[in-house]
């Protein structure tokens, strides 16, 4: 017989709670494995989280290594830009020569030298003129070298540029 409490019956009423209390169970189950399987993303994440940072600290080193590559480039446009420099002071002395030049020709023409001065003269100015021919030959090869060479680190430059912005753009 079933017992009877103010009207109610107790036993379907205790069955009904504990039918109740084992579905819960069985949510709360469900549950816990669902938060153990999220546990286990949250970690794979952690994981992939220090992978990037990894990658991220190697790009870092990357671009340090191409900005000191930039510093070593800049250092050599410094060094060429010397060399230039001391280009153009060898031709101001060449145009010192030349006009020392032209001043013994004004002499020359208002003392009215003789034949033999003359002569003498020819020779000095024809072997002057032979220097400086092979002094511009070998100051235009050099200025012909170092604008390569410019070219050339201007191209290396750009280059190395171009690499830091796509490293920077790559990595936002």
């Amino acid at each position: 017989c079933p017992i009877l409490l103010g009207g109610f019956r107790v036993n379907g009423e205790v069955r009904g709670i504990k039918g109740e209390l084992e579905s819960i169970n069985e949510q709360i189950e469900g549950i816990n494995g669902q938060i153990e399987v999220l546990n286990g993303e949250v970690h794979g994440i952690k994981g992939e989280i220090q992978s990037i940072n990894g990658q991220i600290q190697g790009i870092n080193g990357q671009i340090q290594g191409l900005n000191g590559e930039v510093h070593g480039i800049k250092g050599e446009l410094e060094g060429i830009n010397g060399q230039i420099e001391g280009i153009n002071g060898q031709i101001e002395g060449l145009n010192g020569e030349v006009h020392g030049i032209n001043g013994e020709l004004k002499t020359i023409r208002t003392t009215m030298a003789t034949k033999s001065d003359i002569q003498e003269l020819k020779a000095s100015i024809e072997s002057k003129h032979l220097e400086n021919i092979n002094c511009d030959n070998l100051i235009l090869r050099e200025v012909r070298g170092l604008k390569e060479s410019v070219h050339y680190i201007n191209r290396r430059v750009a280059d190395t540029e171009l690499d830091i912005h796509l490293i920077k753009k790559s990595t936002q």
